[in-house]
């Protein structure tokens, strides 16, 4: 008996049985339209030469608004995470339907032959099921879906996790969370490659966190933000980023890369010398690439799901767990994680 549609047999998995899945980290992060009307005056070109150059976040919006009324998207995204060990690598699909529909899955690679570990979540427009595997243990679990918009709609100033794609808001949300949690300085226009080595223009946003995050990233260090000190980024957790690189595609601002990084004191000088600090330097260590952006959903049967399977019937309740782990504050305390 098979749980979701064939698509689910066709790209991870035969059945729930032999599923590899786990919840995603906290760096897995991080959609559009492309039909939808071109933005042209990017940086206050072109349609309207008089206009003033827009600032980061009123591109970011721009963007989100977009994705927001976008009623269907399938997109890929690889991504790699290079923070404690060796490099995890991991690659996935996001697709969102209609009807409040969405699909998520990520693979990342195992290691020293062993086998890969999947998240891979489905939402039929009422609730959320995910199932996942850590360390050889599969799970299968829910989530109410109305209950989560209910508590976010009763806390409209709530802070959206911006470093984490979810099942529930998908890439709408996290560009949410980018959005109120950095201050991103005015774009500049730049011609990247592609994933298919295609040449592109896109539109680079950099950003910092703003006064309001790093108090609370900081709590220590609040009253002292708060009067206009600078915060001390070394008291940052290693798995946070002190910057975040956003690219938007120019034509229709969909998002291709995703780069998360901080900046580090470098010692140097020949041995004969005495090492001296040179100046702080951008070190990436969570890079996603989203490409095979389409309008539509390619397979529908990826919603699909059997309501009277008794594995679906005897998941358990992760509704309250998942409102938890959307909180910000848990990103400084991720040891209080389920």
């Amino acid at each position: 008996m098979r749980i979701f549609g064939k698509s689910v047999r066709t790209v991870v998995m035969k059945n729930f049985d032999n599923l590899r899945m786990s919840f995603p980290s906290l760096f897995l992060a991080v959609l559009g339209l492309s039909f939808f009307l071109g933005w042209s005056p990017l940086f206050g070109q072109q349609d309207a030469p008089q206009a003033a150059p827009l600032e980061g976040h009123q591109l970011l919006q721009i963007a989100l608004d977009r994705l927001n009324a976008t009623p269907e998207l399938t997109v890929r995204f690889r991504q790699e995470v290079k923070t404690f060990g060796p490099v995890v690598r991991g690659a996935g699909i996001y697709v969102k339907g209609s009807g409040n529909r969405s699909y998520f899955e990520l693979k990342i690679q195992g290691e020293h032959g062993q086998p890969p570990t999947v998240v891979q979540q489905v939402c039929d427009g009422k609730t959320l099921w995910e199932f996942r595997d850590i360390l050889g243990k599969t799970e299968l679990v829910r989530v109410e879906r109305a209950h989560v918009e209910e508590v976010l709609k009763a806390n409209p100033h709530h802070l959206p996790q911006p470093l984490q794609l979810q099942g529930i808001g998908g890439l709408a949300r996290m560009l949410s969370g980018l959005q109120a949690a950095f201050r991103f300085h005015r774009p500049r226009r730049v011609v990247r490659s592609s994933q298919d080595q295609q040449k592109q223009d896109v539109a680079v946003l950099r950003g910092t966190w703003k006064t309001e995050s790093w108090m609370r990233l900081l709590p220590e260090q609040a009253e002292a933000i708060a009067q206009g000190q600078p915060p001390n980024r070394d008291s940052l957790p290693d798995y946070l980023p002190t910057e975040v690189e956003l690219h938007l595609r120019s034509k229709d601002l969909l998002p291709v890369y995703l780069e998360l990084s901080r900046l580090e004191e470098v010692e140097w000088a020949w041995p004969w010398q005495e090492k001296e600090k040179l100046p702080l330097r951008r070190v990436p260590f969570v890079t996603m690439h989203f490409f095979g952006h389409l309008p539509r959903v390619e397979d529908e049967t990826v919603f699909q799901i059997d309501p009277h399977d008794p594995r679906l019937q005897a998941a358990e309740d992760r509704t309250e767990t998942f409102l938890h782990q959307l909180d910000m504050h848990m990103m400084v305390n991720p040891e209080g994680m389920e």
